[in-house]
């Protein structure tokens, strides 16, 4: 096939895709952005509205793109490569045609993110929309992250997509945190956030640039460069081939037995699922409290190999640390803005994809269609209470007073429930990108209105996601939990209502 051929069939494969819908992501960032300009800024300039682009730039733009690459790959995993890795398509050739597609999506939805606040402006009753400044923002994000957008591509292939994300996560971190650092042009994840920095007048806080400031001379060409350079230099590595899916064998004599007549060492029956051997007590039903509680500890059990148990430990690590580096207030926040939320929806994501395979089964052996949706959520609700608990405990340990504990506790053991059963919910009925993504985007915007001073402000209602900090005070945290439970019980009952249908 020709290179115009294979492009072509990329940009089929694209269409109605996962990552073609991520770029909607850009406009709904924008209109939060003007939301939150409305609402609470009282200036009326382009310079004001300009600022509101920052949520974009220091927490958005590089999980985006970690996304594209993650859900393209995850399109070619699923679909098998759509038969061509069979066919005399070179798998060189299938990659280098995906690189381009992604970049063309990472520029839409740039421009999407920027664009809009022109017609925005002028509804608002501003003159002069400053569109060349605009597009030049959108462009120069874009061209900054051109470099990890390649380096992604390579990961995603080689590890796989989820960790591309995590990845991206970091990435992004790294970016606005030395974006004003004195070396900041040494550090790629700095070249999509320096640059920008002074086209929309704010430093990496969201705070306006002072008269003098030295990001005002922050150059861009430098920096495009410097990150085409780094995607050149990635380029072989996006285009090396990852694992060959497996071609069919003809199934052995034990294959051919079945998993019927299949035991353990206890005599129970051992079903095998597309990705671990289940026994009987893993997806037997029965009657009686014994029966209940088995089954509740054989969901739990059936968990253990996930990556749920390092990941929390990971969590727990992180916020020791910043416990034992910064003053009690850096790892309150970290827990309240980032590691609750972002952990509740990574937790059910994990447990949901663990469960998937095997959960006709599971179902199957229960009492009732429902019985195993109640287990997976019970087991998932103890994780939530057992890590608010160790939180709690850091927190105490490190001054942080014992009401201000409490409250936090009040507050982020409902939340993290809810965002639980909210995500296994958009996970089973839509799909896992519809669940990552608006996990994220709930991240993102309890950030901007939780941990701003937007948090002052009723807007703090806007930021679900970070109410466990932003809730601090009886009659919030009251707000907070009561919309929590509710959440809770609506999701729970969507969930359960999929999942007894999966």
């Amino acid at each position: 096939m020709s290179g115009g051929a294979v492009l072509a069939a990329e940009l089929l494969r694209t269409r109605r895709s996962a990552a073609l819908r991520l770029t909607l992501v850009g406009p709904v960032v924008c209109l939060l952005a003007l939301a939150g300009q409305y609402l609470v800024s009282g200036q009326r300039t382009w310079s004001a509205l300009l600022l509101w682009h920052v949520p974009y730039v220091t927490t958005t733009a590089a999980v985006l793109t970690a996304l594209l690459a993650a859900f393209a790959e995850r399109r070619e995993r699923r679909a098998r490569t759509g038969g061509t890795a069979w066919r005399a398509t070179p798998a060189r050739a299938r990659h280098a045609a995906r690189v381009p597609v992604l970049a063309g999506l990472s520029l839409l939805t740039s421009v999407l993110a920027f664009l809009p606040f022109a017609p925005a402006g002028l509804l608002l009753g501003l003159i002069d929309p400053p569109v060349g400044r605009l597009l030049t923002a959108a462009v120069v994000v874009w061209a900054g992250g051109l470099g990890w957008l390649v380096v992604a591509t390579a990961l995603a292939r080689a590890l796989g997509p989820w960790p591309t994300v995590l990845a991206g996560v970091l990435w992004q971190l790294a970016g606005t945190l030395g974006a004003e650092s004195a070396a900041w042009w040494a550090l790629p994840p700095t070249w999509a956030v320096r640059p920008v920095l002074p086209l929309i007048g704010t430093h990496a806080n969201g705070i306006p640039l002072e008269p003098g400031s030295p990001v005002w001379n922050s150059p861009a060409i430098g920096p495009v460069l410097a990150s085409l350079a780094l995607a050149v230099a990635a380029l072989p590595l996006a285009l090396l081939d990852g694992a060959r899916p497996d071609r069919w064998t003809p199934p052995s004599r034990t294959d051919r037995r079945g998993a019927a007549g299949r035991h353990d060492r206890k005599g129970k029956r051992r079903i095998r699922t597309g990705r671990r051997v289940v026994t009987g007590a893993a997806v037997g039903g029965g009657s009686g409290e014994d029966d209940r509680a088995r089954g509740v500890v054989a969901m739990a059990a059936s968990l253990l190999r996930t990556a749920i148990g390092p990941l929390a430990g990971a969590a727990g690590l992180f916020l020791a640390g910043i416990a034992w580096t910064y003053p009690p207030r850096y790892p309150d926040a970290a827990f309240g803005l980032a590691v609750l939320p972002a952990g509740a929806a990574v937790l059910a994501v994990v447990a949901w994809r663990a469960q998937e395979p095997a959960w006709r089964i599971v179902c199957s052996r229960a009492a009732r269609p429902w019985t195993a949706g109640l287990r997976l959520l019970a087991v998932l609700g103890l994780v939530v209470v057992a890590f608010t608990a160790v939180t709690a405990a850091v927190l105490a340990l490190d001054g942080v007073a014992a009401p201000t504990v409490a409250l936090r506790v009040l507050v982020a053991v409902p939340l993290g429930w809810a965002v639980v059963t909210l995500t296994l919910w958009l996970h089973a009925r839509w799909h896992v990108a519809v669940a990552l993504v608006v996990a994220f985007l709930g991240t993102t915007g309890g950030i901007a209105f939780g941990g701003s001073v937007l948090a002052t402000t009723p807007l703090w209602l806007a930021g679900p996601a970070a109410w466990t900090w932003s809730a601090g005070t009886p009659d919030r945290a009251a707000v907070a939990v009561a919309a929590s439970l509710l959440v809770t019980a609506v999701a729970g009952a969507g969930f359960l209502r999929a999942a007894s249908r999966a």
